[in-house]
């Protein structure tokens, strides 16, 4: 598609192999052409489920206008969800990130932008909501994530909000890729977060270089204490970790409040 696959969606649905067959399936998403601020999955994702979370998984899989050619086209997205509405409850128990193109021979990837909030599983996550996040691999880890807030996995988080990472979950971004803020705050994680960071017991390790306009840190370059909680036991800076741009910066936290 060249657009996302919903523009709006709720955490009722399930995504099933088929009518006769519940059990969960992989959704595999292709974009055909270049867009701007467009995530793959949906443009917003609204709260109506009685209870527990949707639980969903993701493919992300290259173009073949032609099949005879071996030009395979990947194209720059917006993360896998643009925002999570209020409340809403997300589960996406996998992610599998193809994102190595060719053309005419060369390899090249997809990298995640956006103008506003950018994150690879989710741009902006708004009060209330929730967001558990399983394993994730990606084709190819040279990969950036740029915009106006960028975090490695989320973009920014709002009061009450929660992202729950899980058991052996790591970044697939490789050493010395960047997560760049054009106009605020960068983190290895989320970029600005005023909710709370669930860690698993494995460490999630970020080695990214990390490029802040207000300010840049390991797991989050702006972290609001009243609003949220974190516990950073399971979590490592890696050597090949760099912490640049302009404002606050810090291992952990660019800016705490």
């Amino acid at each position: 598609l060249p657009a996302s696959m919903f523009g709006w969606i709720t955490d009722d649905v399930d995504i099933v192999k088929s009518s006769n067959n519940s059990d969960n399936a992989i959704l595999s998403m292709t974009r055909t052409r270049a867009t701007s601020d467009t995530p793959l999955f949906a443009q917003h994702v609204k709260h109506n489920r009685a209870e527990g979370s949707a639980d969903w998984s993701f493919q992300y899989d290259e173009f073949r206008e032609d099949e005879s050619t071996s030009n395979r086209d990947v194209f720059d997205f917006a993360g896998y969800i643009g925002t999570l509405e209020e409340n809403a409850s997300v589960k996406i128990d996998s992610i599998i990130n193809n994102n190595e193109g060719i053309l005419l021979g060369n390899n090249y990837r997809a990298n995640v932008t956006a103008s506003g909030d950018a994150g690879l599983v989710c741009c902006t996550m708004k009060s209330g909501s929730t967001l558990e996040i399983g394993s994730i691999t990606s084709e190819s880890g040279d990969f950036t994530v740029t915009g106006a807030t960028a975090g490695g996995l989320v973009g920014s988080m709002d009061t009450g909000s929660k992202v729950i990472l899980s058991d052996g979950l790591s970044s697939v971004q490789n050493s010395e890729q960047s997560i760049t803020a054009t106009g605020g705050y960068a983190g290895g994680i989320v970029g600005s977060c005023k909710g709370d960071i669930q860690f698993a017991d494995s460490i999630y390790t970020v080695n990214q270089t990390i490029n802040g306009t207000l300010g840049s840190g390991g797991i989050a370059g702006y972290f609001e204490a009243d609003g949220g909680n974190f516990s950073f036991s399971s979590f490592e800076l890696g050597t090949s970790a760099q912490l640049n741009g302009s404002g606050d910066c810090g291992g952990v936290f660019g800016k705490l409040k």
